[in-house]
């Protein structure tokens, strides 16, 4: 998997830092976490990414990406794991929940965001047409 994610060439790759430690304690889910190897992934990936020049970015865990509209930033307190769409109430954006929050991949900047935000404008404009 990492060769295939290197392989692509990205300018940057964004990985969430995860509480792996925290989610262990769920016994639900304990088992399925520890086979994924997240540590031997991360050092996977990192070391190819020092390899081929990619930068490797680490988001802070407690990071909004999920609540946070990646048009304009407005952040949504109330959105619940199973809302899988996000609605965001100040500027309209509608997008699936899982691309809002991969839109925050560019931190430090906003184009992914704008690009939606962009889109959504486009779409009103042609709809007053």
């Amino acid at each position: 998997v990492t060769t295939e994610i290197v392989k692509t060439k990205p300018s940057r790759i964004v990985m969430e830092t995860l509480n792996v430690k925290g989610m262990m304690k769920n016994r639900h889910l304990a088992d399925a976490i520890a086979k994924q190897s997240f540590y031997e992934l991360k050092r996977q990936i990192k070391y190819k990414c020092e390899r081929a020049g990619i930068l490797l970015v680490e988001a802070d865990r407690w990071f909004p990406s999920s609540k946070k509209c990646s048009c304009c930033g407005q952040i949504k307190k109330n959105l619940k794991l199973s809302d899988r769409i996000y609605h965001c109430e100040v500027c309209g954006l509608v997008i699936d929940r899982d691309l809002n929050a991969s839109s925050f991949g560019k931190i430090g900047h906003k184009e992914v965001g704008s690009l939606h935000c962009e889109m959504r404008q486009s779409i009103d404009l042609y709809e007053l047409v």
